[in-house]
């Protein structure tokens, strides 16, 4: 029982170090928005990797940072693919769902990778989990399942 608990919880600390830092370019992420519906709903876990700058192309799913935006990370559809008139690569992204396209331009150097495969649904739990009610109530089982039959033998 021990060595199912502690493989879980070293699970789910490699899913939040990858959920925050890329681990050999993988990097984790929860969609919260159903704005790639149907490809992907909320609360899907996608998985990206970062590719060549130049490959990015028209219908990959990418991830990346917004520019001149406050928000977070962003995955949506590459529509168009592109060398503008200065001479640089820019793609012109929008979520499936969306009727009209993103209001920016990316470059390549903005993008965080392309989703290479996703787990629907346990992106909920792993938000939930993220939650400081929840820390505190798995660190204080982790607690119990480790230190309490050690009080008991006393």
């Amino acid at each position: 029982m021990r060595i199912l608990l502690f493989s879980f919880l070293f699970l789910l600390a490699g899913l939040f170090y990858l959920l925050e830092h890329s681990l050999y370019g993988v990097r984790a992420q929860v969609i919260v928005s159903d704005s790639m519906r149907p490809t992907f709903r909320a609360g899907t876990l996608v998985f990206t990797l970062p590719e060549p700058k130049q490959w990015y192309k028209k219908d990959d799913i990418i991830t990346f940072r917004p520019p001149r935006r406050e928000i977070g990370l962003v995955t949506h559809r590459v529509m168009r693919a592109y060398i503008s008139d200065q001479g640089l690569r820019e793609l012109e992204t929008k979520g499936d769902a969306n009727t009209n396209g993103d209001p920016w331009t990316l470059t390549p150097g903005e993008v965080v990778g392309k989703v290479r495969f996703w787990i629907p649904f346990i992106g909920f739990i792993i938000l939930i989990l993220q939650t400081r009610l929840t820390f505190v109530i798995l660190s204080s089982l982790f607690f119990i399942a480790a230190v309490g039959p050690e009080l008991l033998n006393i």
